[in-house]
């Protein structure tokens, strides 16, 4: 078998052949890189990885107080999306921040938190190269605290009150930050 393939790759025009040894080395390429990622994962995705193990333990306490959740799986995977599309593109910034805080604005306690977090898991956020590149591999508040500034998180500049993200979750007596 392998000797017909060699005497059939053999008879290619010149330029075929070229085009039979780029396409082999670019699928070696994307399977090793692939590989490679996924035995040597990126401290992001280390990180990630225990942001989001660390809100499954803590979730399960919240219920084992008997602080429950306020609405279905359904509706934070679609809160989740919102803010994923929310948060891609070169513009994100100017309609994210008010779709973000406005979906914290109706979380009621510590385990909706959680499980907006965890139905979010890890996104990559496609922007484009012109605008900086892809958010890869980030939970929801890695992502948050890529695109915006802390005084958009914490809520003050220059000692000035603003509304942010991190005071309407104080607010609504949800004790994690982004």
């Amino acid at each position: 078998m392998s000797n017909k393939v060699f005497e059939t790759y053999k008879e290619l025009p010149s330029w075929a052949k070229g085009i039979v040894v780029v396409g082999g080395l670019v699928v070696v390429y994307v399977f090793g890189s692939s590989l490679y990622k996924k035995i040597f994962p990126s401290q992001s995705q280390i990180d990630a990885k225990q942001e989001l193990d660390s809100s499954t333990k803590d979730l399960q306490k919240k219920l084992d107080i008997g602080i429950v959740p306020t609405y279905n799986d359904s509706q934070y995977i679609d809160w989740a999306n919102q803010i994923a599309s929310s948060l891609s593109g070169c513009l994100a910034s100017i309609t994210a921040y008010s779709t973000i805080r406005d979906i914290f604005s109706k979380l009621k306690n510590d385990a909706d938190f959680l499980n907006l977090k965890l139905a979010y898991g890890t996104r990559t956020i496609p922007r484009g190269f012109i605008c900086g590149g892809d958010i890869q591999d980030k939970t929801m508040s890695q992502a948050i605290r890529v695109e915006f500034d802390s005084w958009e998180i914490n809520g003050t500049l220059g000692g000035v009150a603003l509304i942010g993200l991190n005071p309407t979750l104080e607010a609504n007596g949800i004790t994690y930050r982004i």
